[in-house]
């Protein structure tokens, strides 16, 4: 995974796991989870918030709908040999 790791962006509240149990997806608790995230960095003084995840991820969309965009892409072959996953992605949202 060394080979698609991104380095943190600077005053970033950084969300290194967002998961949501498969019963309990489309149903808001995803967005929920970020507004909560959202409320402990804007008390942290972030500047922004940033998350990485895979390529293929669906959740894609909840982030962006959350405000969250793609900054970079990172691709491996090796990566992909043995995960069948091609790379991941740094998304990251500015906090206002």
């Amino acid at each position: 995974r060394a080979r698609v790791n991104f380095i943190r962006p600077k005053d970033a509240y950084y969300i290194s796991e967002l998961d949501v149990h498969p019963n309990h997806r489309n149903c808001g608790a995803g967005g929920r989870l970020i507004a909560h995230a959202e409320a402990e960095a804007r008390d942290g003084r972030f500047a922004r918030m940033a998350l990485t995840t895979t390529i293929t991820n669906p959740a894609q969309h909840l982030y962006m709908r959350c405000g969250f965009r793609i900054v970079d892409v990172r691709r491996d072959a090796a990566y992909e040999r043995i995960t069948g996953i091609p790379g991941r992605v740094l998304m990251v949202r500015e906090l206002a």
